[in-house]
């Protein structure tokens, strides 16, 4: 299944999706604000067979591969159950496509789909604290921070819409 915003196409990833799912995550630009730094293939590997079994699950989980309406790839989204939280939200965007109103795009669509999806859970994100341009573009979207803390060895914004 397909879903659109305006100017992209949102679809759950599919096993000939490596290599795009590989330039994001194995991108050391746009991990530094994510994970620290790019992953190895090895682990793009593991994470992207955890993804693609999670996502056929109904879990909670959903990983978007997300393109431009002519199949461009762009980066990724994610919906996740998170523990006493909610439902997280998550994206990543390759750099070339930084600062064009991307991820104002993708944060619109994943709010309406965990309305959606989820109406009774709060739509939260959790940001490094030094990812400034994230914390900005959540924030017009409706997004407030709620705490600070350690999440995944680094201090984290949690904010919730």
């Amino acid at each position: 299944m397909n879903w659109k915003s305006n100017r992209l196409i949102y679809q759950k990833y599919e096993e000939d999706d490596f290599d795009d799912f590989c330039d994001v995550v194995c991108n050391n630009e746009i991990m530094i604000h994510i994970g620290g730094k790019g992953n190895s293939l090895k682990v793009a590997r593991n994470k992207f067979d955890d993804i693609l079994e999670k996502n056929n699950t109904n879990s909670g989980f959903v990983f978007f591969k997300v393109s431009l309406l002519d199949g461009t790839h762009v980066g990724f989204a994610k919906t996740v159950l998170f523990d006493g939280e909610g439902v997280e939200i998550g994206y990543a965007i390759l750099p070339s496509f930084w600062r064009k109103g991307y991820a104002s795009e993708m944060i619109g669509f994943m709010k309406s789909f965990c309305r959606e999806t989820y109406p009774d859970l709060t739509v939260m994100a959790v940001v490094d604290t030094q990812n400034i341009g994230s914390i900005k573009v959540l924030e017009k979207a409706g997004f407030n921070i709620y705490k600070k803390e350690v999440f995944r060895d680094d201090y984290c914004w949690f904010l919730r819409f």
